[in-house]
């Protein structure tokens, strides 16, 4: 008597409706029986995703838990209704295919009746899935441009909620307690607070975000840059970048914006939006963070890392000594981060930067225009490690020993790094 073969089904809808979730339910029983009927195959499961685009393959919990039992072992076979089910990508879907069939899994298409295991299936589900994938870029372009034309008229994408105003039918009204928020944020600011002082006032005060979260310093941030608080619109802020992986990308200048003037009511005056921005563009010039006002560039702004919490180093001015002296030291920016986010990442003595760069370089003290030159980046890993990467592509390992006697670099433990 034949082995019997452990077989299973995919079924896949890729709208949420209570029709789709019959034809769901209906393709479910269908195959349950085409197996159960066969005498030399064994039920191996059915196997589905709702709601899911063809193209994205990691958010088909279905899909992917079939893969991980074929691994395993569990199924000889799959049984699919047609090539666009399974997948619309073209790459995904013979790598997927030709993979199973290293493991002497098939996988047949009934619409099309290609069994996966022949040398003629592949060739046929090269030319279907293609031309599969080339409707899905063409509906993707067709969408795209009906959004374009939307937004030439003025007419937005979404009814997203921003805080400061809620949605009335088409259009955006004012909130006046998150109004006031909004006020007290470009307040504060240009009144010199940083975004971490401007968290701490709003936490202390049990003000929450549209979420019902705690502020934190990037939703300060966003606010801050957000013009819709103008009374203003500015539409294709941010793009799909193909069809095949829907990866959503910040628009910096690859598609076209589309500024609507006057659309809603201003929280903001544009006159102090535009103080703030400003503010923004002389920061990024001179390299100054939230948390460090004095807006001097010194030889490691931006160039420290934390290796931690990937946050940048920033120069502050302590009291290290007897004599009241001030020694100049780099701490990582996450040591203000918002409650249970901060950074417990070893401080840096200016001085030890200095003679660590100098080393590295080979040189006997250290040079700013050669720094500059040579080095990339320093990441702050482990408690006395730093990573120095040069801009040939070099990287190098220095360590360092620190007490609360004495801070010195050893001599003998820099590494080298291939």
């Amino acid at each position: 008597m034949p082995k019997e073969l452990k077989v299973a089904a995919y079924v896949r809808v890729s709208v949420e409706s209570v029709q789709m979730h019959h034809s769901l339910e209906a393709q479910k029983e269908y195959y349950k029986q085409m197996i159960d009927n066969k005498p030399n195959w064994e039920f191996a499961g059915i196997y589905a995703d709702k709601g899911i685009s063809g193209t994205r393959i990691k958010q088909r919990t279905g899909f992917c838990e079939m893969i991980r039992d074929c691994e395993a072992g569990k199924i000889n076979k799959i049984l699919v209704k047609s090539v666009s089910r399974f997948s619309r990508n073209t790459v995904d879907l013979l790598n997927i295919v030709r993979k199973l069939k290293s493991q002497n899994i098939s996988v047949w298409f009934e619409e099309q009746k290609i069994d996966s295991m022949t040398e003629e299936g592949e060739l046929m589900l090269t030319l279907i899935v293609s031309i599969a994938q080339a409707e899905s870029e063409s509906i993707s372009e067709n969408e795209k441009w009906a959004i374009r034309k939307r937004f030439e008229q003025g007419i937005g994408n979404t009814k997203r909620r921003t805080f400061g105003y809620k949605w009335a039918d088409d259009q955006m009204v004012i909130v006046p307690e998150e109004a006031e928020v909004v006020k007290q944020i470009f307040s504060d600011f240009l009144g010199g607070s940083s975004y971490m002082k401007i968290v701490d006032r709003l936490t202390e005060k049990g003000i929450t975000t549209v979420n019902g979260k705690l502020f934190s310093t990037s939703a300060i941030s966003r606010i801050l840059r957000n013009i819709t608080y103008t009374g203003n619109t500015l539409l294709q802020k941010t793009f799909i970048q193909d069809p095949i992986s829907k990866k959503k990308k910040i628009n910096k200048g690859e598609l076209p914006q589309y500024f609507v003037e006057n659309t809603h009511e201003a929280i903001i005056e544009m006159d102090t939006f535009q103080k703030v921005q400003e503010i923004f563009a002389y920061n990024k010039e001179v390299g100054k963070f939230p948390y460090n006002r004095t807006g001097k560039m010194y030889p490691f702004t931006k160039k420290v890392i934390c290796g931690r919490c990937g946050r940048h180093y920033t120069r502050q001015l302590w009291n290290t000594s007897k004599n009241g002296e001030k020694c100049p030291t780099w701490v990582c920016t996450g040591k203000k981060a918002e409650k249970y986010r901060r950074c417990d990442s070893k401080n840096i003595p200016e001085a030890k930067l200095m003679e660590a760069s100098a080393k590295v370089l080979g040189i006997p003290e250290f040079d700013e225009e050669l720094f500059f030159d040579k080095v990339e980046s320093i990441t702050v890993q482990g408690v006395h490690e730093l990573l120095f990467c040069l801009h040939d592509g070099t990287e190098v390992i220095q360590h360092w020993e620190h007490t609360a006697q004495k801070a010195s670099w050893t001599e003998s433990s820099a590494n080298f790094v291939d």
